[in-house]
């Protein structure tokens, strides 16, 4: 492999090692000519579903999207790159094992969730925040006492964060009947009215 540092194009491999998901190896490099190291990455290639917005759109799915959000959950937090990059190989692999063509943007953020809920509270806290939309000042102190619970995991928070995203997304559906429902209400009267006039012509 050539050395991103000075170009050369034979490198040599110092270590190797699988991490503990095991979906990829990580191995670390040398280059003869600079003297610098740097680490690289092997997986699979395998196909990942298309991702489905919650406007119904499609879109390729994009590991560097996907990895600069958990980055920006995790700035100064202490997780190494290999973490990171560990983390959103098991985001991919829970996707592919899916086995699905196409999956709910939802559902990759609830993935996303999940692996930053083994790598740091805090960094989970703050993807959560957004990801659900929370607001309310009360929710996010409520979110935030319930990140941990006595065994050191964050299912408290989880269960709190889905049941906020459940709230949201009813509130949204609740506002578009209505939306509808007006909008049929101003269909009938304007149908109302021309058949009114249309019989008054005759």
């Amino acid at each position: 492999m050539r050395c991103p540092f000075c170009q050369n194009p034979d490198t040599q491999v110092i270590d190797s090692r699988a991490p503990e998901e095991g979906y990829a190896i990580r191995r670390r490099r040398k280059c003869p000519a600079c003297g610098k190291r740097f680490t690289t990455f092997e997986r699979a290639h395998l196909p990942i579903p298309a991702v489905v917005k919650r406007n119904g759109q499609r879109t390729d799915y994009n590991r560097a999207k996907l990895q600069a959000s958990m980055t920006l959950a995790l700035r100064k937090r202490p997780v190494t790159p290999e973490q990171l990059e560990e983390a959103v190989d098991s985001v991919e692999q829970a996707m592919i094992m899916l086995g699905d063509r196409e999956i709910e943007s939802s559902v990759v953020g609830e993935l996303v969730l999940g692996a930053l809920q083994k790598l740091d509270t805090i960094a989970y806290i703050r993807f959560a925040s957004v990801y659900f939309n929370i607001g309310d000042p009360l929710a996010f102190a409520s979110m935030i006492q319930n990140a941990a619970v006595p065994d050191g995991s964050t299912d408290g928070a989880f269960d709190v964060l889905r049941k906020f995203r459940l709230e949201h997304e009813a509130e949204v559906a609740a506002r578009e009947a209505k939306k509808k429902a007006a909008a049929e209400r101003r269909a009938r009267r304007d149908a109302e009215r021309k058949a009114a006039e249309a019989e008054e012509a005759k």
